[in-house]
């Protein structure tokens, strides 16, 4: 259970730090980057193509994918 805690708290943490640091186009890119990630693994959850854990780490990596390569 922690280590799901962890994952959304390092998550939250790098979209932080772009945030600071990051011009208004960077920010739009990571806001992208984490409203597909999370819609695609909502509907993966939905399809029973992942169990809830796999739905939360393919946000997190994807919203990081998305997010810093564009």
């Amino acid at each position: 259970m922690l280590h799901r805690k962890v994952n959304i708290f390092f998550l939250l943490a790098l979209v932080f730090v772009f945030i600071l640091y990051g011009e208004s186009q960077d920010h739009t890119q990571i806001l992208l980057g984490i409203l597909f990630a999370v819609l695609l693994a909502t509907v993966a959850f939905l399809f029973n193509w992942l169990t809830i854990d796999g739905a939360t780490a393919a946000a997190i990596c994807g919203s990081i994918a998305y997010g810093i390569g564009g």
